[in-house]
This record gives C-alpha cells, structure tokens and sequence, in this order.
C-alpha cells in the first residue's frame, strides 16, 4: 500500500510538471509569434518611412526644379516652401504616432500574455494543490485503514493468546 502510494505521488508530481512545463512553452510560443508579428509590422513600417523619405527627397529636388524654372517670386516661392514644410511635419506627426501605436499595441499583446501565462499558472498550482490534497486524504484514509485492521488482528490475537493461556491453566 505504501509503494503504490508513493507511486501514485511520484506519477502525481510528473503530471504537474508536464502541465506546467506545456502551460509554459505554449505562452512561450505565443509570445514569440507575436514578437513576430511586431517584428514584421516594424519592418513593413520602417519600409514604408524610408519609401516615403525617399519620395519626399524625390518631391523636394522636383520642387526645388520647379522653383528654377517657374520664375515665382520670392514670397510665392517662400509660401510654397512653408506649405511644404508644414506637409513634411504633417506626414513625419503621422509617421511617429503610428510607430508609438505599434509598440503600443506590441506592448499590450505582451502583457495581455503574461497575465493569461500567470493565470494558467496560478490554475495549474490551484489544481495540483487540490489533487495534492486529494491524494494526501486517500493515503490517510488507506493508512487508517489498515492500522484498524492490523489493530483488530493484534486484538484478536490478544484474545487468542489469553482463550489459550486460559485452556492451558484449567
């Protein structure tokens, strides 16, 4: 009885540890999937700054020709040059606030898992604490079980051994 308990114990903590050594490699995984994602979106978006950098130099020499040929005045010439400035800034406002969304949103997902991760955690610990006390109790109860047995055997052989010792003096 006590073997069979002991392995019932040992098969209990390998259970426990298989569900936390999966719990933790499936958060594992979503957290690296999601990093990819970010990964990803960071590399389209940084794609996306240096086409727009690069279209805007494009506009900029193609302003700056047109600004020789058109013969605009100066303060027409300064108007279009403010304007175009203020696009810039525009477009750069833009740029940034996407970025700080994306690690917004990259940093979100990845606290989002930890909680779920800590969760199933605590889960797991919960269940196995519950199954720890379970297994506790069955052992108990067996023990008892068997010391009144082995009581009542040492009682009737008490019995015995007195009935006997009786016989022997009449």
């Amino acid at each position: 009885e006590r073997a069979k308990a002991m392995s019932e114990f040992t098969d209990f903590k390998q259970r426990v540890r298989e569900r936390e050594a999966e719990a933790h490699t499936q958060a594992e995984e979503r957290i690296q999937a999601l990093t990819r994602e970010v990964t990803e979106a960071k590399q389209d978006f940084r794609v996306r700054v240096s086409e727009f950098e690069n279209c805007m130099k494009a506009l900029q020499k193609q302003m700056e020709a047109e600004k020789a040929n058109a013969g605009l005045s100066k303060e027409e010439l300064e108007s279009i040059d403010r304007l175009h400035k203020q696009e810039l800034e525009a477009l750069r406002a833009s740029v940034a606030s996407e970025a700080a969304s994306l690690k917004a949103l990259h940093e979100q997902a990845i606290n989002a898992l930890k909680r779920q991760h800590e969760g199933e955690v605590k889960d797991l610990k919960q269940k196995s604490s519950a199954e720890l006390e379970e297994l506790v109790q069955s052992t108990n109860r067996k023990y008892n079980e068997m010391l009144a047995q082995s009581m009542a055997k040492e009682d009737d052989l008490n019995a015995e051994i007195a009935r006997l010792k009786a016989q022997l003096e009449n």
